[in-house]
């Protein structure tokens, strides 16, 4: 828990493991192979051909509100999760669970399950993991019993299983046995973020080089984002999105749901993080603390006395906050009896949300949820779901949304995350921590800050195996079920203080400084041919790539690239070469018609597109050298890289040019001459969705691997979408008619900051940086986001400037790894670097170029060893020391101190200032 606080690791997890070793029941001898119906096609078809058992347990695999019977198979290659079966008591076969008598299976879970009915015995689905795609393994609870595990895959994929009859431990130390990657890594390694963090679309990256002993230090300077921290402590308290009865807790951070603008600056625009939702205000709290003061349980079981009886987080409250999207809305309905709540009670309005939970209802003092900061899809009623309507007569349909998010709830989401980013946060987060997840959650320091619920929330207060009246166990269970569960205590002192500011960590990216960057004199790199790649890698270094070419990730993360894959060949083949440019294999006859366009998501999946209307995938792996049949190797040992064909993908109608891939989303763009784009899945390669029609062929596409937003380029039009693909906003160039946008990138740092670009290169060698802002719609009052020109870098290779020697056709531009810079190939093959300069006045995009200067551009004078060259800070331009031997600030290029300007832009500058 780093230097503020000391972590529990998983709480009492030492004692229980103790414990369950004493009891577990001894392991019974079991059969080399699965004893499955011959006739099964589903297991069949799933099950690794001669997969090998090595220990078989019945369990519950939970997923969301639904609970299924299922089977854990620990085979020797992969681990299977199969649900509809289960292991006989007597004869240890693997049966049909309905092929039993419900006693039969039912005495495993009695003590976990409210009742048998509650569990699904029909569904039949096995889920294959392989164990090296696991990416960790952690021991979890379920109904306040520590009796489950969870397990992360690489692929952003996460099964949440439980246990009877104290299995759990045994499950646990197999899985970590058979994954010998698991074996250096804690319990709590912290790039189980890194998989869990995928689903909220945020920079996992980060975090898989973590460890909990540092991980407080990290968030204490900068280094991961409040977010991201509070993500890894929910995931070390045992919250997990597979169980929404233990659903991740997030804070209220924003109380002013009043002003059309938010100062953040105010102390008043936020929520008192040293406080619990109960005692935001202070009426309220004065009954919550007569309720503690005059104590008595109304059901009788001499529990001890508490401020709140309802709790901040619980199934109902996760189900309530998403019902506009499946399966929240089946969940919602199914947790009311089968049908919707009284529209007044409804999660309809932020506003009326905030007041209810932090001044009005007695009953109400629930936190958030983390889809608050990354999902504005919630908050629209896309299914078109009949909600009723309220006692007014208003009709529920979308939330509500406050004046300041103008209608648009990605706005909202923007902002509500910029406010839990924000300096006043930073400072007091700690507090919170303290609260939900610290030393403040229980015992006497809950007393004293008003924070206390009723006992049957908390782990350890009372067994549920040791109830022996069925009528009372039943109904603990259900209260553990419904009313919520307290997250782990994970930090006994109290928490560290985050005090770096947000500016600190801005000051020196690039889009902070877009008005004030420092143009190279000359090429960072010159290649052979255009540049289609720019890698960043570990360490700060810059790999560069040209046509026809495409790196291949290695398979370790923070590993050095050691090869690329070439294309463009005349008989169609593959070439894999080292990174020193030593041809290694040869992939012979990969496609009959020209690839045009190669990426490497990963070290093992290689896809390609050409002049033809699908897209290929190619499994590259390592076999030995005898097995290899889908290629020419030139150079063979005892084993070699093997391209094997995986599936092929249909969709478009014209010739594949580009694809891009997401890795923290899974899924890869395919762009086509036939005007559209497609979106895949990259687990399973199957088809998501289509965007609609461009107006020409598609020339570039993008996809934010930190917020999910999509940029496509259509000649001398941008799109940008969600990730969902629904339209954001449309840009055309007007008055180019040969302008064609060639690439696209965005910034990935802080995605919540409105200050980020997106960063366009096109044929006529211009970059261009573009903002967003928002414009109001004066008929309808409503506002409409749109993007608007920033900046343009021209030097070296516009076509428009008479000084540039060479201009030349962007064909790639990249950001470094820490934005502060922005690398430019172009169609020469040179790359330039543009970086972020806080020196301002000098060198600048708009000057002239000594070389393209030969006399003063005001009295004409011709340039020589006595009569140097003297740029004007403001236009540009170059002149003569006496046509230039003027001062003064240029505030709107940010350069507030007095510096050399021509006698022309003096007078302007003057008049400006003087008239403002």
């Amino acid at each position: 828990g780093g230097s503020g606080g000391s972590a529990q690791r998983g709480g009492d997890d030492g004692e229980e493991e103790e414990k369950e070793e004493k009891q577990e029941l001894p392991d019974r001898p079991l059969t080399s192979h699965l004893n499955l119906d011959p006739d099964n096609k589903l297991l069949n078809a799933q099950l690794r051909e001669g997969e090998i058992q090595v220990h078989v347990y019945p369990c519950i695999r939970v997923s969301g509100l639904s609970t299924f019977a299922s089977l854990l198979y620990l085979g020797k290659r992969s681990a299977y999760i199969i649900d509809g079966y289960t292991l006989t008591r007597n004869t240890n076969e693997i049966v049909d669970i309905q092929m039993l008598m419900v006693e039969e299976w039912w005495v495993r879970f009695s003590d976990i399950l409210i009742d048998s009915k509650d569990v699904i015995t029909t569904n039949r689905a096995v889920y294959m993991i392989a164990y090296n795609e696991i990416s960790q393994v952690l021991k979890r609870r379920y109904s306040l019993q520590n009796n489950a595990i969870e397990i992360f895959c690489d692929s952003g994929n996460s099964y949440f299983v439980v246990f009877g009859h104290y299995q759990r431990n045994k499950a646990y130390h197999k899985i970590k046995h058979l994954s010998p990657s698991l074996n250096a890594k804690s319990d709590y390694a912290s790039d189980v973020i890194s998989s869990a963090a995928r689903r909220q679309n945020d920079n996992s990256s980060l975090l898989s080089k973590f460890t909990p002993s540092n991980v407080t230090q990290r968030w204490q300077n900068g280094e991961i984002t409040n977010f991201q921290y509070l993500m890894y402590i929910n995931t070390l308290a045992g919250r997990s999105y597979n169980d929404l009865m233990q659903y991740p807790i997030f804070p209220w951070v924003i109380a002013d749901y009043e002003s059309e603008v938010l100062d953040f600056t105010n102390p008043k625009t936020f929520r008192d993080l040293s406080k619990p939702m109960g005692a935001q205000t202070p009426p309220r709290l004065k009954q919550f603390q007569k309720r503690y003061a005059d104590w008595v349980d109304p059901h009788g079981t001499d529990s001890s006395p508490c401020h709140y009886g309802t709790f901040y987080s619980s199934a109902m409250i996760t189900s309530s906050y998403l019902i506009r999207l499946e399966p929240f809305t089946s969940f919602f309905i199914q947790l009311q009896g089968g049908h919707f709540d009284l529209a007044d009670r409804l999660f309809y309005s932020i506003k009326d949300a905030w007041k209810s939970a932090s001044e009005i209802n007695m009953c109400d003092v629930r936190e958030l949820i983390p889809e608050f900061f990354f999902l504005p899809d919630f908050l629209t009623n896309s299914n078109k779901f009949h909600f009723g309507r309220k006692q007014s007569g208003e009709n529920i349909d979308s939330v509500e949304l406050p004046v300041w998010a103008k209608g648009c709830p990605q706005e909202f989401i923007r902002i509500n995350r910029e406010a839990l980013e924000s300096d006043y946060v930073s400072k007091n987060l700690h507090h919170w921590i303290d609260l939900i997840f610290g030393y403040k959650q229980r015992g006497n320091e809950a007393v004293k800050a008003n924070n206390t619920f009723h006992c049957y929330f908390y782990e350890g207060y009372i067994d549920v195996t040791n109830l022996t009246d069925p009528l009372r166990k039943s109904a603990v269970k259900g209260f553990i079920n419904n009313f919520g569960q307290a997250p782990k205590q994970i930090f006994t002192k109290p928490h560290a203080v985050r005090n770096i500011k947000y500016s600190d960590l801005v000051a020196s990216t690039f889009h902070y400084n877009v008005n004030n960057l420092k143009p190279p004199l000359k090429e960072e790199r010159t290649i052979s041919t255009a540049v289609a790649q720019v890698q960043p890698v570990e360490g700060g270094g810059v790999l560069f790539v040209g046509r026809h070419k495409a790196l291949i990730p290695p398979s370790n993360p923070g590993s050095n690239y050691n090869y690329y894959v070439t294309w463009g060949h005349p008989d169609n083949s593959l070439h894999l070469c080292s990174i020193e440019g030593k041809t290694v294999q040869i992939y012979e006859n990969v496609e009959k018609q020209a690839i045009l366009t190669v990426i490497c998501p990963d070290s093992g999946t290689v896809i390609t597109a050409g002049s033809y209307n699908y897209i290929s995938v190619w499994c590259h792996k390592m076999v030995p050298s005898r097995a290899s049949t889908q290629l020419s190797v030139l150079y063979s040992s005892n084993t070699t890289k093997v391209l094997q064909p995986r599936k092929k993908l249909y969709g478009h109608t014209d010739r594949v040019r580009h694809l891009v891939a997401s890795n923290n989303f899974r899924i890869f763009l395919s762009g086509s001459d036939d005007q559209t784009v497609i979106l895949w899945d990259l687990n399973e390669f199957r088809f998501i969705r289509q965007l609609p029609k461009h107006p020409h062929a598609i020339t570039a596409l993008n996809i934010n691997d930190l917020s999910g937003c999509i940029v496509t380029a259509s000649h001398s039009s941008i799109f940008i979408w969600d990730i969902n693909g629904t339209i954001i906003t449309r840009t055309l160039i007007s008055g180019t008619p040969n302008l064609i946008f060639t690439c696209i990138t965005q910034t990935s740092i802080y995605e919540w900051d409105n200050n980020n670009v997106i960063v366009t290169g096109s044929n006529d060698g211009i970059v261009r940086i573009w903002g967003w802002m928002y414009k109001e719609n004066s008929t309808n009052k409503t506002y409409n986001q749109t993007m608007v020109i920033r900046s343009k870098l021209t030097m070296h290779t516009s076509f428009s400037r008479h000084d540039n020697r060479k201009p030349a056709e962007i064909t790639c531009v990249r950001f470094s790894e820490t934005h502060d810079s922005l690398y430019v190939g172009d169609e020469r093959g040179r790359v330039f670097c543009w970086r972020s300069d806080d020196s301002s006045g000098q060198l600048a995009d708009h000057w002239v170029l000594d070389s393209g200067a030969k006399e003063c551009k005001q009295c004409k004078v011709t340039f020589t060893f006595v009569e140097r060259r003297h740029h004007c800070r403001n236009c540009g331009n170059v002149f003569c020391s006496g046509c230039s031997n003027y001062q003064h600030a240029i505030p709107y290029r940010n350069i507030q101190k007095k510096v050399r300007v021509c006698k022309n832009c003096y007078q302007n500058l003057r008049t400006s200032v003087s008239s403002s």
